[in-house]
Protein backbone atom coordinates (compact mmCIF):
# COMPACT_ATOMS: atom_id res chain seq x y z
CA UNK A 1 0.00 0.00 0.00
CA UNK A 2 3.25 2.41 0.01
CA UNK A 3 6.34 2.52 -1.72
CA UNK A 4 8.45 3.23 1.47
CA UNK A 5 10.94 0.80 2.03
CA UNK A 6 12.78 -0.24 4.87
CA UNK A 7 15.73 1.10 6.12
CA UNK A 8 18.21 0.01 9.47
CA UNK A 9 19.17 2.10 12.04
CA UNK A 10 22.62 2.26 10.81
CA UNK A 11 21.67 3.37 7.38
CA UNK A 12 23.83 6.45 5.98
CA UNK A 13 21.65 9.33 5.01
CA UNK A 14 22.85 8.62 1.25
CA UNK A 15 21.12 5.28 1.56
CA UNK A 16 17.94 6.82 2.94
CA UNK A 17 17.93 9.19 0.53
CA UNK A 18 18.32 6.74 -2.37
CA UNK A 19 15.71 4.73 -1.03
CA UNK A 20 13.24 7.87 -0.74
CA UNK A 21 13.61 8.38 -4.00
CA UNK A 22 12.88 4.72 -5.30
CA UNK A 23 9.90 4.07 -6.82
CA UNK A 24 9.09 0.13 -6.59
CA UNK A 25 6.30 0.42 -8.76
CA UNK A 26 7.82 2.06 -11.94
CA UNK A 27 10.66 0.10 -11.56
CA UNK A 28 9.30 -3.68 -11.57
CA UNK A 29 7.11 -2.70 -14.04
CA UNK A 30 9.31 -2.67 -16.82
CA UNK A 31 9.88 -5.89 -18.95
CA UNK A 32 13.83 -6.17 -17.59
CA UNK A 33 15.46 -5.20 -14.58
CA UNK A 34 17.52 -2.83 -16.26
CA UNK A 35 15.95 0.37 -14.52
CA UNK A 36 16.28 -1.52 -10.70
CA UNK A 37 19.97 -2.49 -11.87
CA UNK A 38 20.83 0.70 -12.28
CA UNK A 39 20.09 1.69 -9.19
CA UNK A 40 22.53 2.40 -6.51
CA UNK A 41 23.86 -0.43 -3.84
CA UNK A 42 21.46 0.71 -1.00
CA UNK A 43 18.31 0.35 -2.97
CA UNK A 44 19.51 -3.17 -3.51
CA UNK A 45 19.96 -4.33 -0.29
CA UNK A 46 16.85 -2.49 0.90
CA UNK A 47 14.08 -4.31 -1.88
CA UNK A 48 16.08 -7.50 -0.71
CA UNK A 49 15.38 -6.86 2.71
CA UNK A 50 11.63 -6.34 2.28
CA UNK A 51 11.35 -9.73 0.85
CA UNK A 52 12.88 -11.17 3.48
CA UNK A 53 10.71 -9.09 5.57
CA UNK A 54 8.08 -10.67 4.09
CA UNK A 55 8.33 -14.22 3.90
CA UNK A 56 10.23 -14.69 7.58
CA UNK A 57 8.18 -16.47 10.13
CA UNK A 58 7.17 -14.68 13.56
CA UNK A 59 9.26 -17.49 15.19
CA UNK A 60 12.10 -16.59 13.08
CA UNK A 61 13.68 -12.99 15.07
CA UNK A 62 17.34 -13.03 14.42
CA UNK A 63 17.66 -12.78 10.70
CA UNK A 64 19.96 -10.20 9.94
CA UNK A 65 19.71 -7.36 7.41
CA UNK A 66 21.99 -7.66 4.38
CA UNK A 67 23.11 -4.15 4.94
CA UNK A 68 25.34 -4.38 8.63
CA UNK A 69 24.80 -7.85 10.48
CA UNK A 70 24.40 -5.74 13.70
CA UNK A 71 20.45 -5.36 12.11
CA UNK A 72 17.67 -7.33 12.74
CA UNK A 73 14.87 -7.59 10.59
CA UNK A 74 11.45 -8.00 11.73
CA UNK A 75 8.71 -10.43 10.06
CA UNK A 76 6.10 -8.60 7.86
CA UNK A 77 3.25 -10.77 8.30
CA UNK A 78 1.05 -8.73 5.33
CA UNK A 79 1.22 -10.95 2.44
CA UNK A 80 1.41 -14.18 4.72
CA UNK A 81 -2.12 -13.55 6.00
CA UNK A 82 -3.50 -12.15 2.24
CA UNK A 83 -4.81 -15.27 0.15
CA UNK A 84 -5.93 -12.55 -2.82
CA UNK A 85 -2.41 -10.91 -2.55
CA UNK A 86 -0.74 -14.13 -2.68
CA UNK A 87 -2.37 -15.14 -5.62
CA UNK A 88 -1.50 -12.08 -7.68
CA UNK A 89 2.03 -12.67 -6.36
CA UNK A 90 2.98 -16.05 -7.13
CA UNK A 91 3.19 -17.58 -10.38
CA UNK A 92 3.69 -21.50 -11.08
CA UNK A 93 7.07 -22.42 -12.34
CA UNK A 94 5.07 -24.72 -14.72
CA UNK A 95 3.48 -21.99 -16.47
CA UNK A 96 6.05 -19.24 -16.73
CA UNK A 97 7.93 -18.12 -19.29
CA UNK A 98 11.80 -17.47 -19.04
CA UNK A 99 13.59 -14.04 -20.10
CA UNK A 100 16.79 -12.50 -19.89
CA UNK A 101 17.23 -10.73 -16.88
CA UNK A 102 18.34 -7.87 -18.64
CA UNK A 103 19.09 -6.17 -22.09
CA UNK A 104 22.35 -6.79 -22.29
CA UNK A 105 24.22 -3.90 -23.87
CA UNK A 106 27.92 -5.52 -23.85
CA UNK A 107 29.35 -8.84 -22.79
CA UNK A 108 32.86 -9.99 -21.87
CA UNK A 109 33.88 -13.14 -21.75
CA UNK A 110 37.36 -13.47 -19.39
CA UNK A 111 40.10 -16.14 -18.68
CA UNK A 112 40.37 -16.33 -15.28
CA UNK A 113 40.86 -19.81 -13.64
CA UNK A 114 44.53 -20.60 -13.87
CA UNK A 115 44.15 -24.09 -13.11
CA UNK A 116 42.10 -24.09 -16.91
CA UNK A 117 44.32 -21.44 -18.60
CA UNK A 118 47.00 -23.90 -17.21
CA UNK A 119 45.48 -26.84 -18.67
CA UNK A 120 45.25 -25.30 -22.21
CA UNK A 121 48.23 -24.04 -22.76
CA UNK A 122 49.80 -27.11 -21.70
CA UNK A 123 47.64 -28.85 -24.42
CA UNK A 124 48.75 -26.30 -27.33
CA UNK A 125 51.87 -25.01 -26.43
CA UNK A 126 53.38 -27.22 -23.27
CA UNK A 127 54.28 -27.45 -20.21
CA UNK A 128 57.21 -24.98 -20.31
CA UNK A 129 54.58 -22.06 -21.91
CA UNK A 130 51.65 -22.97 -20.50
CA UNK A 131 51.06 -19.47 -19.08
CA UNK A 132 51.55 -16.24 -21.15
CA UNK A 133 53.66 -14.09 -19.56
CA UNK A 134 50.74 -11.54 -18.81
CA UNK A 135 48.41 -13.81 -17.31
CA UNK A 136 49.18 -13.62 -13.66
CA UNK A 137 49.38 -8.99 -14.36
CA UNK A 138 46.33 -9.21 -15.54
CA UNK A 139 42.56 -10.31 -16.05
CA UNK A 140 42.79 -11.69 -19.80
CA UNK A 141 39.49 -11.30 -22.08
CA UNK A 142 37.41 -10.61 -25.21
CA UNK A 143 34.44 -8.75 -25.97
CA UNK A 144 31.52 -11.56 -27.23
CA UNK A 145 28.32 -10.81 -28.92
CA UNK A 146 25.12 -9.95 -26.70
CA UNK A 147 22.69 -10.49 -29.34
CA UNK A 148 23.37 -14.41 -29.06
CA UNK A 149 22.86 -14.07 -25.39
CA UNK A 150 20.01 -16.96 -24.27
CA UNK A 151 17.88 -18.09 -21.31
CA UNK A 152 17.66 -21.28 -20.25
CA UNK A 153 14.52 -22.26 -19.77
CA UNK A 154 14.81 -25.33 -17.57
CA UNK A 155 15.63 -23.97 -14.29
CA UNK A 156 14.71 -26.40 -11.52
CA UNK A 157 17.20 -29.71 -10.99
CA UNK A 158 14.93 -32.11 -12.39
CA UNK A 159 17.28 -31.55 -15.30
CA UNK A 160 14.60 -30.62 -17.45
CA UNK A 161 13.36 -34.26 -17.65
CA UNK A 162 10.28 -36.17 -16.54
CA UNK A 163 10.68 -39.71 -16.43
CA UNK A 164 8.16 -40.34 -14.75
CA UNK A 165 5.58 -40.84 -16.88
CA UNK A 166 4.82 -43.60 -19.15
CA UNK A 167 5.36 -41.89 -22.65
CA UNK A 168 9.65 -42.06 -21.47
CA UNK A 169 9.40 -38.32 -20.32
CA UNK A 170 8.67 -34.69 -21.76
CA UNK A 171 11.17 -32.03 -21.77
CA UNK A 172 11.12 -28.62 -21.13
CA UNK A 173 14.78 -27.21 -22.57
CA UNK A 174 16.80 -24.39 -24.13
CA UNK A 175 18.16 -25.54 -27.32
CA UNK A 176 21.22 -24.70 -29.68
CA UNK A 177 21.82 -25.55 -32.76
CA UNK A 178 25.43 -26.49 -33.94
CA UNK A 179 27.33 -23.83 -36.02
CA UNK A 180 28.95 -24.33 -39.11
CA UNK A 181 31.85 -22.32 -40.12
CA UNK A 182 35.94 -22.97 -41.74
CA UNK A 183 37.02 -25.51 -40.77
CA UNK A 184 41.57 -26.19 -41.17
CA UNK A 185 41.83 -29.30 -43.99
CA UNK A 186 45.28 -30.50 -42.64
CA UNK A 187 46.19 -29.51 -38.85
CA UNK A 188 49.66 -30.01 -39.78
CA UNK A 189 50.00 -27.75 -42.91
CA UNK A 190 48.27 -24.36 -42.27
CA UNK A 191 49.13 -23.90 -46.44
CA UNK A 192 46.15 -26.34 -47.44
CA UNK A 193 43.74 -23.89 -46.24
CA UNK A 194 40.17 -24.55 -44.91
CA UNK A 195 36.47 -25.80 -45.83
CA UNK A 196 33.29 -24.93 -44.64
CA UNK A 197 31.25 -27.20 -42.72
CA UNK A 198 29.26 -27.99 -39.06
CA UNK A 199 31.73 -27.88 -36.45
CA UNK A 200 32.66 -31.76 -35.12
CA UNK A 201 34.45 -30.28 -31.90
CA UNK A 202 31.26 -28.45 -30.11
CA UNK A 203 32.27 -28.30 -26.45
CA UNK A 204 30.42 -26.52 -23.46
CA UNK A 205 32.44 -23.99 -21.21
CA UNK A 206 31.42 -24.14 -17.13
CA UNK A 207 30.96 -20.46 -16.10
CA UNK A 208 29.73 -17.86 -13.68
CA UNK A 209 28.88 -14.50 -15.02
CA UNK A 210 27.56 -10.89 -12.81
CA UNK A 211 25.42 -8.50 -14.41
CA UNK A 212 27.32 -4.78 -13.96
CA UNK A 213 24.37 -2.39 -11.68
CA UNK A 214 24.39 1.10 -10.89
CA UNK A 215 25.41 4.39 -12.85
CA UNK A 216 27.39 4.60 -15.06
CA UNK A 217 30.77 5.58 -14.43
CA UNK A 218 30.70 8.90 -16.13
CA UNK A 219 33.70 11.69 -15.49
CA UNK A 220 32.33 13.94 -13.58
CA UNK A 221 34.92 16.23 -13.98
CA UNK A 222 34.83 16.29 -17.90
CA UNK A 223 31.04 17.09 -17.80
CA UNK A 224 31.44 19.67 -14.54
CA UNK A 225 34.24 21.46 -17.01
CA UNK A 226 31.77 21.53 -20.22
CA UNK A 227 29.28 22.81 -18.01
CA UNK A 228 31.75 25.42 -16.75
CA UNK A 229 32.87 26.68 -20.60
CA UNK A 230 29.47 26.38 -21.80
CA UNK A 231 29.36 23.22 -23.89
CA UNK A 232 26.41 22.02 -22.95
CA UNK A 233 25.56 18.16 -24.51
CA UNK A 234 29.01 18.12 -25.50
CA UNK A 235 30.07 14.62 -26.20
CA UNK A 236 33.31 14.80 -23.90
CA UNK A 237 30.70 14.91 -20.59
CA UNK A 238 29.37 11.14 -21.67
CA UNK A 239 33.28 9.89 -21.33
CA UNK A 240 34.38 6.98 -18.75
CA UNK A 241 36.37 6.93 -15.79
CA UNK A 242 38.00 4.12 -13.85
CA UNK A 243 36.88 2.16 -11.14
CA UNK A 244 38.50 1.90 -7.76
CA UNK A 245 38.26 -0.95 -6.37
CA UNK A 246 35.92 0.01 -3.42
CA UNK A 247 33.66 1.34 -6.36
CA UNK A 248 33.80 -1.61 -8.47
CA UNK A 249 32.77 -3.94 -5.03
CA UNK A 250 29.06 -1.62 -5.11
CA UNK A 251 28.84 -1.99 -9.11
CA UNK A 252 28.33 -5.70 -8.67
CA UNK A 253 24.57 -6.30 -9.15
CA UNK A 254 24.35 -10.32 -9.04
CA UNK A 255 25.55 -13.77 -10.54
CA UNK A 256 24.18 -16.20 -12.90
CA UNK A 257 25.37 -19.75 -13.86
CA UNK A 258 27.02 -19.26 -17.77
CA UNK A 259 27.77 -21.83 -20.91
CA UNK A 260 29.81 -20.01 -23.26
CA UNK A 261 29.18 -22.74 -26.15
CA UNK A 262 32.35 -22.99 -28.17
CA UNK A 263 33.16 -24.62 -31.37
CA UNK A 264 36.89 -26.27 -31.02
CA UNK A 265 38.01 -27.06 -34.39
CA UNK A 266 36.52 -23.10 -36.08
CA UNK A 267 38.58 -21.65 -32.91
CA UNK A 268 41.59 -23.40 -33.12
CA UNK A 269 41.76 -22.31 -37.15
CA UNK A 270 40.44 -18.55 -36.32
CA UNK A 271 41.91 -17.39 -33.09
CA UNK A 272 45.22 -16.56 -34.01
CA UNK A 273 45.95 -13.28 -34.08
CA UNK A 274 43.17 -11.91 -32.39
CA UNK A 275 41.26 -14.49 -30.31
CA UNK A 276 37.84 -16.23 -30.50
CA UNK A 277 35.26 -14.88 -32.82
CA UNK A 278 32.83 -17.15 -34.73
CA UNK A 279 33.61 -19.82 -32.83
CA UNK A 280 32.03 -18.52 -29.65
CA UNK A 281 29.52 -16.09 -30.97
CA UNK A 282 26.80 -18.31 -31.95
CA UNK A 283 25.22 -18.97 -28.56
CA UNK A 284 26.00 -18.56 -24.77
CA UNK A 285 23.27 -19.69 -22.16
CA UNK A 286 22.90 -18.18 -18.63
CA UNK A 287 20.13 -18.94 -15.90
CA UNK A 288 18.11 -16.48 -15.41
CA UNK A 289 17.78 -16.44 -11.64
CA UNK A 290 20.38 -13.29 -10.44
CA UNK A 291 21.56 -14.21 -7.21
CA UNK A 292 22.82 -10.91 -5.03
CA UNK A 293 26.68 -10.73 -3.58
CA UNK A 294 24.33 -10.16 -0.17
CA UNK A 295 23.05 -13.93 -0.25
CA UNK A 296 26.57 -14.69 -1.26
CA UNK A 297 28.77 -13.08 1.50
CA UNK A 298 28.12 -15.70 4.23
CA UNK A 299 30.04 -18.14 1.85
CA UNK A 300 32.85 -15.88 0.93
CA UNK A 301 36.20 -18.12 0.92
CA UNK A 302 39.87 -17.69 -0.52
CA UNK A 303 40.34 -17.40 -4.15
CA UNK A 304 42.74 -20.02 -5.86
CA UNK A 305 45.68 -17.61 -5.13
CA UNK A 306 45.08 -17.83 -1.37
CA UNK A 307 44.91 -14.82 1.09
CA UNK A 308 45.84 -12.74 -1.15
CA UNK A 309 47.84 -12.76 -4.85
CA UNK A 310 51.57 -12.66 -5.27
CA UNK A 311 54.73 -14.18 -3.21
CA UNK A 312 53.89 -17.32 -3.43
CA UNK A 313 55.10 -20.23 -5.73
CA UNK A 314 53.01 -22.68 -7.77
CA UNK A 315 52.52 -25.92 -6.51
CA UNK A 316 54.68 -28.14 -8.89
CA UNK A 317 52.31 -31.01 -8.23
CA UNK A 318 49.37 -29.72 -9.22
CA UNK A 319 47.86 -32.59 -11.88
CA UNK A 320 46.78 -31.98 -15.11
CA UNK A 321 44.70 -34.82 -16.34
CA UNK A 322 47.04 -37.61 -16.05
CA UNK A 323 50.05 -35.81 -16.16
CA UNK A 324 52.15 -34.71 -13.13
CA UNK A 325 54.50 -31.46 -13.40
CA UNK A 326 57.80 -32.43 -12.54
CA UNK A 327 59.77 -30.08 -9.91
CA UNK A 328 61.27 -27.45 -11.27
CA UNK A 329 58.77 -26.53 -13.90
CA UNK A 330 57.22 -23.22 -14.21
CA UNK A 331 54.15 -23.40 -15.56
CA UNK A 332 53.51 -19.31 -15.33
CA UNK A 333 56.30 -19.43 -17.91
CA UNK A 334 58.03 -16.95 -15.65
CA UNK A 335 61.34 -18.68 -16.06
CA UNK A 336 64.51 -18.66 -13.87
CA UNK A 337 64.24 -18.32 -9.67
CA UNK A 338 64.62 -21.14 -7.39
CA UNK A 339 64.45 -24.67 -9.28
CA UNK A 340 63.41 -22.65 -12.40
CA UNK A 341 60.28 -20.76 -10.48
CA UNK A 342 59.22 -18.05 -9.24
CA UNK A 343 56.86 -16.01 -6.70
CA UNK A 344 53.81 -15.10 -8.78
CA UNK A 345 53.77 -11.64 -9.51
CA UNK A 346 52.04 -8.95 -7.01
CA UNK A 347 49.53 -7.25 -8.46
CA UNK A 348 49.88 -3.46 -9.79
CA UNK A 349 48.11 -1.34 -7.28
CA UNK A 350 45.19 -0.54 -8.92
CA UNK A 351 44.54 -4.93 -9.08
CA UNK A 352 45.68 -5.49 -5.26
CA UNK A 353 42.58 -6.12 -3.76
CA UNK A 354 42.55 -6.09 0.55
CA UNK A 355 39.53 -7.68 0.30
CA UNK A 356 40.96 -10.34 -2.50
CA UNK A 357 38.75 -13.77 -2.33
CA UNK A 358 35.75 -15.47 -4.06
CA UNK A 359 32.68 -17.51 -3.13
CA UNK A 360 32.01 -20.82 -2.43
CA UNK A 361 29.50 -21.78 -5.16
CA UNK A 362 29.67 -25.57 -5.98
CA UNK A 363 29.20 -26.21 -9.75
CA UNK A 364 28.24 -29.18 -11.66
CA UNK A 365 27.83 -30.42 -15.16
CA UNK A 366 25.89 -32.81 -16.73
CA UNK A 367 25.52 -34.45 -19.94
CA UNK A 368 22.33 -36.34 -21.09
CA UNK A 369 22.63 -38.03 -24.86
CA UNK A 370 19.46 -37.73 -26.93
CA UNK A 371 17.25 -41.14 -25.03
CA UNK A 372 14.29 -40.82 -23.47
CA UNK A 373 15.76 -43.64 -21.17
CA UNK A 374 19.28 -41.99 -20.92
CA UNK A 375 19.80 -40.36 -17.37
CA UNK A 376 22.04 -37.31 -17.19
CA UNK A 377 25.53 -38.12 -16.16
CA UNK A 378 27.68 -35.58 -14.49
CA UNK A 379 30.86 -35.11 -15.68
CA UNK A 380 32.48 -32.25 -13.81
CA UNK A 381 32.21 -30.95 -10.37
CA UNK A 382 33.89 -27.57 -9.73
CA UNK A 383 33.95 -24.08 -7.55
CA UNK A 384 33.81 -21.18 -8.24
CA UNK A 385 36.51 -20.67 -5.54
CA UNK A 386 39.00 -21.52 -8.53
CA UNK A 387 38.99 -18.58 -9.79
CA UNK A 388 42.53 -16.21 -9.61
CA UNK A 389 41.28 -12.88 -11.14
CA UNK A 390 38.21 -12.26 -8.51
CA UNK A 391 34.86 -10.35 -10.37
CA UNK A 392 35.95 -7.18 -8.97
CA UNK A 393 39.44 -7.14 -9.99
CA UNK A 394 37.71 -8.31 -13.61
CA UNK A 395 35.21 -5.12 -13.38
CA UNK A 396 38.03 -3.01 -12.49
CA UNK A 397 40.43 -3.53 -15.33
CA UNK A 398 37.98 -3.53 -17.68
CA UNK A 399 37.45 0.15 -16.75
CA UNK A 400 40.73 1.09 -15.93
CA UNK A 401 41.75 2.92 -19.53
CA UNK A 402 37.83 4.66 -18.75
CA UNK A 403 35.32 2.07 -20.54
CA UNK A 404 32.04 3.19 -19.46
CA UNK A 405 30.20 0.29 -17.72
CA UNK A 406 26.53 0.64 -17.83
CA UNK A 407 23.65 -1.29 -15.83
CA UNK A 408 23.10 -4.62 -17.64
CA UNK A 409 26.03 -5.53 -18.80
CA UNK A 410 27.70 -8.93 -18.52
CA UNK A 411 31.12 -9.84 -17.50
CA UNK A 412 31.44 -13.77 -17.14
CA UNK A 413 34.40 -15.52 -15.79
CA UNK A 414 35.99 -17.99 -17.88
CA UNK A 415 36.05 -21.62 -17.86
CA UNK A 416 36.10 -22.39 -14.20
CA UNK A 417 38.52 -25.84 -13.83
CA UNK A 418 39.93 -26.81 -10.35
CA UNK A 419 43.47 -29.25 -9.93
CA UNK A 420 41.76 -32.78 -10.16
CA UNK A 421 40.33 -34.07 -13.30
CA UNK A 422 36.54 -34.12 -11.94
CA UNK A 423 36.80 -30.04 -11.91
CA UNK A 424 37.70 -29.97 -15.31
CA UNK A 425 35.29 -27.15 -16.68
CA UNK A 426 35.22 -27.85 -20.55
CA UNK A 427 35.23 -31.34 -22.53
CA UNK A 428 38.30 -29.89 -24.13
CA UNK A 429 39.98 -30.68 -20.70
CA UNK A 430 38.41 -33.84 -19.41
CA UNK A 431 38.59 -35.21 -22.75
CA UNK A 432 42.29 -34.14 -22.83
CA UNK A 433 42.44 -32.18 -26.09
CA UNK A 434 40.23 -35.78 -27.47
CA UNK A 435 42.74 -38.22 -26.62
CA UNK A 436 40.82 -39.60 -23.96
CA UNK A 437 36.87 -40.81 -23.47
CA UNK A 438 34.16 -39.21 -21.06
CA UNK A 439 32.00 -42.44 -20.14
CA UNK A 440 28.24 -41.56 -19.51
CA UNK A 441 25.88 -43.92 -17.27
CA UNK A 442 23.47 -45.00 -19.93
CA UNK A 443 20.63 -47.02 -18.60
CA UNK A 444 22.54 -47.99 -15.14
CA UNK A 445 23.21 -51.59 -16.58
CA UNK A 446 26.27 -50.99 -18.24
CA UNK A 447 27.16 -49.86 -22.10
CA UNK A 448 26.84 -45.93 -21.17
CA UNK A 449 27.77 -44.59 -24.63
CA UNK A 450 31.29 -42.70 -24.72
CA UNK A 451 32.01 -38.69 -25.74
CA UNK A 452 35.21 -36.63 -26.44
CA UNK A 453 32.83 -33.55 -27.52
CA UNK A 454 28.97 -32.74 -28.00
CA UNK A 455 27.33 -34.97 -30.23
CA UNK A 456 23.97 -33.65 -32.34
CA UNK A 457 21.26 -34.28 -29.56
CA UNK A 458 22.85 -33.98 -26.26
CA UNK A 459 21.97 -32.06 -23.82
CA UNK A 460 24.37 -29.85 -21.30
CA UNK A 461 23.16 -28.99 -17.50
CA UNK A 462 24.89 -27.12 -15.64
CA UNK A 463 23.92 -26.37 -12.06
CA UNK A 464 25.15 -24.54 -9.23
CA UNK A 465 24.38 -23.79 -4.90
CA UNK A 466 25.89 -22.69 -1.77
CA UNK A 467 25.27 -24.75 1.24
CA UNK A 468 27.15 -26.60 4.39
CA UNK A 469 26.63 -23.72 6.70
CA UNK A 470 25.28 -23.70 10.28
CA UNK A 471 22.51 -22.05 10.42
CA UNK A 472 22.25 -20.95 6.81
CA UNK A 473 20.04 -22.58 4.11
CA UNK A 474 20.57 -23.13 0.88
CA UNK A 475 21.40 -20.57 -2.32
CA UNK A 476 21.04 -21.96 -5.27
CA UNK A 477 21.17 -20.52 -8.83
CA UNK A 478 18.88 -22.74 -10.70
CA UNK A 479 19.69 -24.53 -13.89
CA UNK A 480 21.66 -23.28 -16.79
CA UNK A 481 20.79 -25.70 -19.51
CA UNK A 482 20.69 -26.27 -23.12
CA UNK A 483 20.54 -29.49 -26.12
CA UNK A 484 22.62 -29.22 -29.58
CA UNK A 485 20.23 -29.43 -32.62
CA UNK A 486 21.92 -30.31 -35.70
CA UNK A 487 24.12 -27.66 -38.20
CA UNK A 488 21.78 -26.47 -41.26
CA UNK A 489 24.48 -26.34 -44.05
CA UNK A 490 25.14 -23.15 -46.12
CA UNK A 491 22.50 -23.20 -49.60
CA UNK A 492 25.57 -23.52 -51.35
CA UNK A 493 27.84 -26.52 -51.71
CA UNK A 494 31.64 -25.29 -50.66
CA UNK A 495 32.56 -28.05 -49.05
CA UNK A 496 34.23 -30.07 -52.14
CA UNK A 497 38.20 -28.94 -52.23
CA UNK A 498 39.85 -28.60 -55.66
CA UNK A 499 41.07 -31.20 -57.46
CA UNK A 500 38.84 -33.92 -56.77
CA UNK A 501 37.84 -35.80 -59.33
CA UNK A 502 34.16 -36.18 -60.61
CA UNK A 503 33.55 -39.56 -59.10
CA UNK A 504 35.09 -38.49 -55.99
CA UNK A 505 32.33 -35.47 -56.18
CA UNK A 506 29.31 -37.29 -56.73
CA UNK A 507 30.44 -39.70 -53.92
CA UNK A 508 31.11 -36.65 -51.78
CA UNK A 509 27.92 -35.08 -52.17
CA UNK A 510 25.75 -38.46 -51.61
CA UNK A 511 27.95 -38.26 -48.22
CA UNK A 512 26.49 -34.46 -48.14
CA UNK A 513 23.11 -35.64 -48.73
CA UNK A 514 23.11 -38.35 -46.09
CA UNK A 515 24.43 -36.96 -43.52
CA UNK A 516 21.83 -33.57 -44.08
CA UNK A 517 19.10 -36.33 -44.08
CA UNK A 518 20.48 -37.56 -40.84
CA UNK A 519 20.21 -34.20 -39.62
CA UNK A 520 16.96 -33.34 -40.22
CA UNK A 521 15.86 -36.77 -38.83
CA UNK A 522 17.24 -35.84 -35.30
CA UNK A 523 15.94 -32.39 -35.51
CA UNK A 524 12.47 -33.63 -36.37
CA UNK A 525 12.59 -36.34 -33.41
CA UNK A 526 13.78 -33.40 -30.94
CA UNK A 527 10.49 -31.27 -31.95
CA UNK A 528 8.18 -34.13 -31.30
CA UNK A 529 10.19 -33.76 -28.00
CA UNK A 530 9.07 -30.53 -27.67
CA UNK A 531 5.61 -30.94 -29.21
CA UNK A 532 5.15 -33.49 -26.34
CA UNK A 533 6.47 -31.16 -23.51
CA UNK A 534 4.33 -28.41 -24.75
CA UNK A 535 1.25 -30.33 -24.48
CA UNK A 536 1.45 -31.60 -21.26
CA UNK A 537 2.04 -27.49 -20.34
CA UNK A 538 -1.30 -26.46 -22.21
CA UNK A 539 -2.95 -29.76 -20.32
CA UNK A 540 -1.83 -27.75 -17.27
CA UNK A 541 -2.75 -24.65 -17.78
CA UNK A 542 -5.86 -25.95 -19.13
CA UNK A 543 -6.26 -27.88 -15.89
CA UNK A 544 -5.83 -24.59 -13.78
CA UNK A 545 -8.31 -22.87 -15.77
CA UNK A 546 -11.42 -25.29 -15.22
CA UNK A 547 -10.58 -24.91 -11.38
CA UNK A 548 -9.98 -21.50 -11.14
CA UNK A 549 -13.27 -19.14 -9.89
Amino acid sequence: QNNQLPTTTTTTTTAAEATHNFHPRIAFSQPSLNDFMSCEKPIWIAVRNRLISLFLQETHHDHRSSANNDNILSPDPRLQNNTSLQEQAFHPLTTTLYHLPANIGDYTDFYSSREHATNVGIMFRGKDNALQPNWLRMPIGYHGRSSSVYPSVATTSSYGVDNGGEDGGDENMSFVRRPCGQLQIDPADPKKGSTYGPSKLMDFELEVAFFVGGPTNHDNDAFDDDVNNGRKGNSYSNIGKPLTLARASDRIFGYVLMNDWSARDIQKWEYVPLGPFTAKNFATTISTWVVTPMALEPFRCEGSAGREQGGRKMNTRSSVFGTELSEGVDVGGNGGGEGGMKDDPVPLEYLRDPNYGSYDVSLTVSLQPNSSKSKPTQICQSNLKHMYWSSVQQLVHHSVTGCPMNAGDLLASGTISGKERRNFGSMLELSWKGTREIVLDGDGNGGGEVRKFLKDGDAVIMEGWCDGKEGLGRVGFGQCSGRVLPAVPFPYDCQVVVGETRQSKAKHSKKLYEDEYDKLQSELDMLEIRKAALAKEMSLIKDKMANST
